[in-house]
């Protein structure tokens, strides 16, 4: 199965992504961040979490991988952008950060 956040939506300065046998994808880019810095708990177990960031948003990345890949940046955070602490746990899957440009506004 498929879980996708993308588009305009809320972020809590807490959020939790989890794949068990299946796929979840977390764009930021569109996305209201409603603290400086969001902690953000991502989980695969036997599955994939895939963060999307764009250049604005630093990330530091601190999870661990069991027999699975956790990856993603590991970045100072600095005062004038948004921050994502990623934590969690890769068991027999992956959790990674990509980085996108910045999707364009319609309109």
């Amino acid at each position: 199965s498929e879980a996708k956040r993308t588009g305009v939506w809320t972020v809590p300065p807490d959020y939790a992504g989890l794949a068990v046998f299946g796929s979840v994808t977390l764009d930021l880019r569109e996305a209201t961040l409603t603290s400086q810095t969001v902690r953000l708990q991502a989980n695969a177990v036997l599955g994939e979490v895939t963060v999307i960031v764009d250049d604005s948003v630093t990330v530091s990345t601190a999870g661990t991988p069991v027999l699975g890949e956790y990856k993603g940046p590991v970045e100072t955070q600095q005062p004038d952008r948004p921050h994502v602490m990623l934590t969690g746990l890769a068991l027999l899957g992956s959790v990674e950060v990509k980085r996108k440009r910045p999707k364009r506004r319609r309109g």
